[in-house]
């Protein structure tokens, strides 16, 4: 199993569902996880450490090699 340690400021999952709410939390997971392919872990990992933008998180993976 590979373990992505992504480099970024982690905002809490708490404060990102009151700001944006759970929906949109799940919508990115899902998104994320159809383009990369990669496991939900690392992909939810990669967005809470680059504040939750797709295109940085996706980057993140890739250099990874996931």
């Amino acid at each position: 199993m590979h373990q992505v340690a992504c480099v970024g400021a982690r905002p809490s999952s708490r404060w990102f569902a009151a700001a944006t709410g759970g929906a949109s939390q799940t919508a990115l997971i899902k998104q994320l996880r159809e383009k990369s392919g990669a496991p939900i872990s690392d992909v939810k990992k990669c967005l809470e450490a680059n504040e939750w933008d797709l295109e940085k998180a996706y980057e993140a993976l890739r250099k990874r090699g996931l």
